[in-house]
């Protein structure tokens, strides 16, 4: 043997215990790390699984060891993740994330994010791949209750719209108020007729005489009324000129799954209604003959109490 060959053996025997130890270290840390650590083999199969990972599907780590990673993937994100992984396993990338469903031991999935990289031998051959998992789960269901909120606001401001279109015109102003007062909604004609852009909240108010305003306050102050016929009452509206002008005020009982009133849907008629463009008076009949369209129509204002939305 040559001096260099027995001198090479000398170094990797002395070596060889302080790799096996940094190894089994890293074995350790991974066990316990915060995140979850899988590794399978090239096959598919799974040779670790660390605490975290094992808690999240519900299983002790060992168990997973021998399984193949396709039996716990959502059927929908096999043929993506399996891609990817042949990609890294082929040398074509050097690593993937992608976001997919883990099958815990209830039946139910749990959204992860898993971070694959490979683990070559001294030759360069891939032997294994390495992954970080996250759990996103509730990321997703975050996510998904805005992608609900989203489209419900959506659906909300569609229907807002055909209100606003189909009573475009006629001298009523829509509207839409919890019982204790807070305003959700005002049809464009609200600001037509009192020069106010904003009447949400509260703000109705300062259009409402002040002597009207604990009258129409206790109309529909009652939140469990037996019926649901339309309750009726006057008051007294300024316009954009600092005038005032009686108006009736129609409204329906909106109710909750429990029956409980939750708000109160209707319109504002004037009693002696003028044209919103300056122009000549519409007649009453006009106004009568078109006032039971209008009150359907605006108790169909949508609530943007979106609890129920689907």
């Amino acid at each position: 043997m040559h001096d260099g060959d027995a001198s090479a053996t000398e170094r990797r025997q002395q070596y060889q215990p302080l790799e096996d130890d940094a190894e089994s270290r890293l074995r350790a840390l991974l066990a316990n790390h915060a995140l979850g650590i899988v590794e399978i083999a090239t096959d598919g199969a799974i040779c670790l699984a660390n605490r975290a990972l094992g808690d999240w599907l519900g299983v002790e780590p060992t168990i997973l060891t021998g399984r193949t990673l396709v039996e716990l993937l959502h059927l929908d994100d096999r043929g993506t993740l399996q891609r990817q992984l042949e990609r890294l396993s082929d040398g074509a990338i050097d690593s993937t994330t992608i976001a997919h469903r883990l099958r815990r031991t209830a039946g139910a999935y749990l959204w992860v994010r898993s971070t694959w990289s490979a683990r070559r031998s001294d030759s360069g051959a891939i032997t294994h791949l390495i992954a970080i998992v996250e759990n996103i789960a509730q990321q997703r269901e975050d996510e998904l209750v805005r992608s609900i909120l989203e489209e419900s606001i959506r659906r909300l401001e569609d229907r807002r719209r055909f209100i606003d279109m189909m009573i475009a015109g006629l001298p009523v102003i829509a509207w839409r108020a919890l019982p204790n007062g807070i305003c959700e909604y005002l049809s464009p004609q609200w600001q037509q007729v009192t020069g106010m852009r904003d009447g949400s909240g509260l703000r109705w108010l300062g259009a409402l005489h002040p002597d009207d305003r604990s009258s129409f306050a206790a109309t529909w102050s009652d939140r469990s009324p037996r019926t649901d016929v339309p309750r009726r009452t006057v008051c007294r509206l300024r316009d954009a000129e600092g005038l005032y002008h009686r108006y009736e005020a129609v409204a329906a009982p909106v109710r909750d799954e429990l029956g409980e009133i939750h708000a109160w849907s209707g319109i504002l008629v004037a009693a002696r209604p003028l044209s919103l463009d300056g122009g000549d008076a519409i007649a009453g009949e006009h106004i009568g003959a078109d006032r039971h369209h209008v009150e359907r129509a605006a108790t169909e204002i949508p609530s943007p109490d979106l609890r129920s939305s689907t």
